[in-house]
């Protein structure tokens, strides 16, 4: 039992480490964004992308997008 939950944990590990990876270029990204939108005196925050994102993560995941929410919402605050 106690070999399967490490097993269990190293894939969890694999995880974090695909999801660090991955908000990492998401920030490069959206840095980009910025850079481009300061570059042409346009606001930062774009309200109505922000709910196209967070209405597409609802139809990905159904069921588990209210706790997605909360992460969006603290990418989406961390990416300003």
């Amino acid at each position: 039992m106690i070999e399967k939950i490490e097993m269990i944990r190293k894939s969890i590990d694999e995880v974090d480490q695909e999801i660090c990876d991955l908000l990492v270029k998401r920030l490069d990204l959206v840095g980009e964004i910025g850079r481009l939108k300061a570059k042409d005196n346009l606001p930062l925050t774009d309200e109505k992308r922000q709910e196209e994102i967070l209405e597409k993560i609802k139809n990905l995941v159904g069921d588990n997008y209210p706790f997605l929410v909360p992460i969006y919402s603290t990418i989406f605050s961390v990416s300003k």
